[in-house]
């Protein structure tokens, strides 16, 4: 059974509905079949990383917006 992470870099929570509907598309994706593909998502606020070298490029925006 695959189990797929993803961390959300976000200071705002994911839209409701969102880890079935990728749970769903990466079921797809892969083949497999109902109810043996997770998704977990964790959200980790913008407070809790950095990166060197003065953060991200400026076509990755800083902040998420609602």
């Amino acid at each position: 059974m695959p189990i797929i992470d993803i961390e959300l870099m976000a200071d705002t929570p994911p839209p409701p509905g969102l880890a079935i509907e990728l749970a769903d598309a990466m079921g797809d994706a892969i083949g497999s079949a109902p109810g043996a593909t997770w998704v977990r998502l964790r959200r980790l606020p913008r407070t809790h990383y950095a990166e060197s070298g003065g953060g991200p490029p400026e076509a990755v925006p800083a902040r998420s917006t609602p």
